[in-house]
């Protein structure tokens, strides 16, 4: 037990993603202190359980997280992961990829589950703002994989050409 104590702190200090331990036979969550850091929590025994966990997930989505999170350790699956908003001590959203491993028992009941949630917040806010530059640029801007296929186009270079490139289109064949 204290071995698996120093290696969930060693394993928290590696990382600024929120790390969780959830035994399931006593209902119990231990956080890291990425719970305090980045989302304003003090870890009281209060917030160590699955409710309290589900009661920080945005409304809109909290029930379809919490079904995904309970079928998946009914099930035979292996790892679990659900893209949601995470509400923190303000109640401000925070966009969040959470995912975790099962620990089963011989019989193949989940036991614990070990995962980690990462704070997507500033990626996403950046591609938003990426393809809002994007659609309203007046720029010229092609988009082409490693092989020259087109991969997208923005509005300005199809207003100037006068027709997008067709689904697998090389740059070459388009600019032809």
């Amino acid at each position: 037990e204290q071995e698996m104590l120093q290696r969930f702190a060693l394993v928290s200090k590696a990382t600024s993603d929120l790390i969780w331990d959830w035994d399931l036979s006593d209902d119990t969550i231990s956080w890291n202190e990425v719970l305090a850091t980045q989302y304003g929590f003090t870890v009281h025994p209060e917030r160590r359980n699955l409710d309290w966990w589900a009661s920080q997930i945005h409304p809109a989505e909290r029930e379809s997280v919490v079904k995904s999170l309970r079928r998946a350790a009914t099930s035979d699956d292996s790892f679990w992961m659900e893209e949601y908003r995470f509400l923190d001590a303000e109640g401000r959203p925070h966009r969040v990829l959470d995912r975790g491993y099962f620990l089963r028992d011989e019989s193949g009941a989940t036991y614990r589950m070990v995962g980690s949630m990462l704070n997507l917040s500033e990626l996403r806010r950046l591609e938003l703002e990426r393809d809002l530059y994007f659609q309203l640029t007046k720029d010229l801007v092609l988009i082409a994989g490693l092989d020259g296929t087109v991969i997208r186009m923005n509005p300005a270079l199809t207003e100037l050409v006068g027709e997008a490139a067709e689904n697998g289109c090389t740059v070459m064949q388009y600019l032809s």
